[in-house]
Formats: C-alpha cells, structure tokens, sequence
C-alpha cells in the first residue's frame, strides 16, 4: 500500500478532482486509490479504485486501528482504466453528514459511496494499493481545519 500524503493542510469537508492514470496494466485487478482524513497511519479512509469490484476492491474503505473496513454504501461493477490514459477523478467528503461520494470520469454519477462519521478531519492522500500510476493537476477547494 502506497499513498504521497499532503501534509500540509488538514481538511474537513472538501472535494478534490485530479487527472489519474496507471503507467502500467498486469492481469491483477489494477488501480489507484485517493484517501483522506488521515490522522494517524493507522487512521483515515481510503477511496479503492479497482478494475473489478469485489470484497476489497472498488470499495470505500476505513482503517480505524484495524484492518481495513469497507463502508460502500453503493458502487458500480469497478472502475474503467485504459492502459495509457488519463481519467477525471472526484472525491467529495462532506463531515456533516458522513456522506462519501467518488466519482470516474462522469463527474456527475458516483462509482462510490458510503456515509460514515468516524473521522472529521485529516490529511489527504494519493497512491495505490499495489500497481503503478501518475497523478496530475490536483485541486482541493473545502474547509480546512
């Protein structure tokens, strides 16, 4: 599991959109993740975005001193990369509510959701859980703590 932190800024309810894409495609289940909320290592929630939906993969997750727990509330069949291209992504977490909402290229359907408020605040993240890939034109527009 590999995540950049941007520790820079403690984030509250946000959205986040950046450009995404794998630099290289096995026959696994490939993908790239956007987490957020951390505030320890063993603390924040973490969006998976997998090829293939299944009990780990293309999930919202929460590591809350424990394994990895998925809080998806709805998803779809997994997330559509291409080998070579860049896709939109949005993450958008709202505190007051718990609600969860991450979106692929469609900016407007979500792939995930869940409602959980355990965590309030953290920093945000960017990474994979196993496979390779670039991120690019970053934007976070929200509340900071």
């Amino acid at each position: 599991f590999n995540l950049a932190w941007l520790a820079t800024a403690d984030w509250k309810s946000f959205t986040l959109t950046v450009d995404a894409r794998l630099t290289k495609f096995d026959a696994g289940n490939n993908d790239l993740c956007l987490a957020f909320a951390r505030q320890e290592d063993t603390r924040f929630y973490y969006a998976h975005l997998g090829e293939k939906a299944d009990a780990v993969h293309h999930q919202i997750h929460l590591v809350n001193h424990a394994d990895r727990k998925a809080i998806t509330a709805t998803r779809t069949a997994g997330s559509p990369w291409q080998p070579g291209t860049w896709h939109r992504l949005k993450l958008v977490h709202d505190t007051a509510t718990g609600a969860i909402a991450v979106f692929f290229d469609d900016l407007e359907t979500p792939v995930l959701t869940a409602r959980d408020k355990t965590l309030d605040h953290g920093w945000i993240g960017l990474g994979s859980f196993d496979d390779l890939g670039e991120f690019k034109n970053l934007e976070i527009q929200g509340e900071r703590k």
